[in-house]
């Protein structure tokens, strides 16, 4: 059973409200706090809460749709709990290293780096409030599978992109432990780390949640358990933004070294997932929503 149209639009309204609104609230801690360092460790909570809502709801969504294309071969909310658990694992990991930068800066500068982390946002903010009523942006099958039939390779596509996202965390972390025992400010780090997993919580939770709901079946559809899909997302959101806010705000922490290695490991995650999941199988098309 799928969300009616005035619920669709509900949760959308849900989402982007909750975007906005934390965004803004990112902006607080380099207007009030006078040091830097101050606003790199508060601001997490903020940082982790947002990357971690928009990651994981785009994850929940996406493993909606995918989800009966791995049935039978994987129990229901597989995949909107791997997604969401990446996504959100990723998100919060760059977006709170990019944040947490700005602990070298103050006054204008902090301002102007905020607006450098914030720049995705603000885009697509921008971009939704230009396409709400014009455009619909829908994920569709390529090739020749109809809409009813599995895809027996998924279970092992979504396993090979979870080993390889939780062994380039491992070894972040271990390296991570290695770099701490030569810090001088533990306790900043440590505060910093703790309030962007405190805030990926949150945010991964909530839009795990609200990314479930918005399930659209296209392939098994006697498999249909959206409560299973929505808690799972939910769980698997939390989680990777646990991880991700912890070890990417430790990262920024230690400046230009950490930010690369956070954008490369980013950047791996992100086209492996491409490659495993979407290339050659699924595509994003623009709908009108206008009436001929």
């Amino acid at each position: 059973m799928e969300l009616s149209l005035r619920d669709k639009k509900l949760v959308k309204f849900v989402f982007w409200l909750t975007t906005t609104g934390v965004l803004v609230a990112t902006l607080f801690p380099p207007l009030i706090l006078p040091s830097g360092k101050d606003v790199a460790v508060i601001g997490m909570f903020f940082w982790g809460l947002l990357s971690a809502f928009v990651g994981s709801f785009c994850g929940g969504w996406l493993g909606g749709v995918l989800e009966e294309d791995g049935q039978p071969c994987m129990d229901m909310g597989v995949l909107s709990t791997a997604l969401a658990f990446i996504l959100a694992l990723v998100a919060s990991f760059l977006f709170t290293a990019l944040a947490a930068t700005s602990s070298v800066y103050d006054g204008v500068a902090s301002l102007v780096w905020w607006l450098v982390s914030a720049a995705p946002f603000l885009v697509g903010i921008l971009v939704y409030l230009i396409a709400r009523n014009r455009w619909a942006f829908v994920v569709i099958k390529k090739g020749t599978r109809s809409s009813g039939s599995l895809d027996a390779s998924m279970t092992a596509r979504i396993t090979l992109l979870l080993v390889l996202t939780i062994q380039l965390i491992v070894w972040l972390t271990v390296a991570m432990v290695a770099i701490m025992q030569t810090m001088m400010d533990m306790l900043s780090m440590i505060g910093a780390m703790v309030w962007a997993m405190m805030g990926g919580v949150a945010g991964g939770s909530l839009g795990g949640w609200l990314g479930g709901i918005t399930d659209v079946h296209q392939g098994a559809a006697r498999m249909d358990n959206p409560i299973m899909v929505n808690i799972m997302a939910l769980m698997g959101g939390a989680m990777g933004a646990m991880i991700g806010g912890g070890v990417g705000a430790y990262l920024g922490l230690l400046g230009g070294v950490g930010i690369i290695g956070t954008v490369i490991a980013t950047a791996v995650l992100l086209l492996a997932g491409y490659n495993l999941l979407f290339r050659g199988r699924y595509g994003l098309v623009i709908v009108s929503q206008r009436k001929p």
